[in-house]
């Protein structure tokens, strides 16, 4: 079975291959498109036949490193990266008057559970001329604590404005200088970004039928996104979930469930789930989508501890989440699970969820995990227990789901 230790060789394989050999997949890119044709030849090597779903998104590029330098802070240059679609300064750059903007919510974040969402608050600053005009955002994570800058969110478009992420630490330096000079601080902004409105990405689709005919109108759908960040090779965020789909089509293509079951890895997750959504219209259009009766979502698969499972808040999703926990040993092994629904608002499952499928999303706190969008999110931080553990859950959600409909 794809759920024991020992057939973990294959998945770590197919991540380092991912991670390593194509790297980064940022969409619209060659790697995006690398990713893509990777996963079409392993489907295909399964003996499944993949289908490659094209389709056009606005292109975004960061052309040069960031600066971001704090004359007031002996020239201190902060880290910081632009939000996708964001765009860039003038070529020489921007001089103005750092003020504090409060704390907001940036994203819709509505989804979270209320005890969560005061903690996903942003300290917000903004770039001022002389006439208060604002030039610029710069945004800190203030959650966890000690949370990196990195390649973060995209905004929807168009956004016009200059935006940028920085550091909880540094977030609290700058608040600190602050409130020391409350007319405001100097700073210095300067990148550049490009957009092409003609660029393309991929999602790869393979369906493998059921073996009992009274169930040949119905369906699950398994799915993970193989896109990055622009500032990381991905092999947690997510190349851990790509390969045990992959692992995962070749298990039950050999041992066929009650139900079709459909593989599916997306593109443009990190740009705000286009692959999946992609598929979701898709799949209306023609008629497909009444078949769905089960999302899972795989994302993240090999770091962080996998007692935190996100279900839609109906029986078959938690239900069959708590069976499959207990079976392969999580709840022995940390003494409970916790399940948030309904799922966290951000993961390929959000289009299904809206369209009213139950869905189960796998996604091990990727933000606590220190090297989220960030070159060090490499192999040498796999967890290969923790990925062990996940593949093995995923594989029986999908069994007691076909047990369960």
């Amino acid at each position: 079975m794809p759920f024991e230790k020992s057939n973990i060789d294959t998945v770590l394989a197919d991540m380092r291959f991912l991670s390593e050999t194509i790297g980064n997949r940022f969409a619209g890119t060659s790697g995006d498109r690398a990713g893509a044709e990777y996963i079409y030849k392993r489907f295909s090597e399964t003996g499944l036949q993949p289908q490659l779903q094209r389709y056009q998104i606005m292109g975004w590029e960061l052309h040069d490193e960031p600066q971001l330098k704090i004359p007031q802070a002996d020239n201190r240059i902060l880290t910081c990266f632009p939000f996708v679609y964001s765009c860039g300064t003038p070529s020489q750059g921007i001089e103005g008057t750092l003020r504090f903007g409060g704390r907001s919510e940036l994203f819709d974040l509505q989804k979270f559970r209320p005890f969560e969402r005061e903690k996903f608050k942003f300290k917000k600053f903004t770039i001022q001329d002389k006439k208060q005009q604002i030039l610029a955002q710069i945004v800190s994570r203030d959650f966890p604590d000690g949370a990196k800058a990195a390649p973060w969110g995209a905004q929807n478009l168009p956004y016009t404005s200059p935006l940028v992420l920085i550091s909880e630490q540094e977030g609290r330096m700058l608040e600190r200088l602050l409130l020391a000079n409350p007319e405001g601080i100097e700073v210095f902004l300067k990148y550049s970004t490009g957009f092409d409105p003609h660029a393309v990405s991929f999602n790869v689709i393979a369906h493998q039928p059921g073996f009992d005919s009274k169930y040949s109108d119905e369906a699950l759908l398994i799915g993970a996104h193989y896109d990055t960040q622009y500032g990381t090779p991905g092999a947690a965020d997510n190349a851990s979930g790509v390969a045990s789909l992959l692992s995962l089509a070749s298990y039950f293509h050999e041992h066929p469930a009650k139900r079709a079951l459909v593989f599916a890895a997306y593109g443009c997750e990190e740009i705000g789930y286009l692959g999946s959504r992609h598929h979701v219209e898709t799949m209306k259009a023609s008629g497909e989508l009444q078949k769905i009766r089960f999302m899972l979502n795989l994302d993240m698969l090999s770091c962080n501890q996998p007692d935190w499972i996100h279900t839609t808040d109906d029986y078959l999703a938690q239900e069959s989440a708590r069976r499959a926990a207990r079976e392969v040993g999580i709840f022995d092994k940390y003494n409970t699970v916790e399940f948030v629904t309904p799922p966290w608002p951000s993961g390929d499952q959000l289009p299904f969820e809206g369209a009213g499928i139950p869905c189960i999303s796998l996604t091990w706190k990727g933000y606590k995990y220190p090297w989220i969008h960030l070159p060090e999110d490499t192999m040498e931080q796999v967890d290969e227990d923790v990925l062990s553990l996940s593949h093995r859950l995923a594989g029986m959600i999908v069994t007691q789901v076909d047990r369960m409909l």
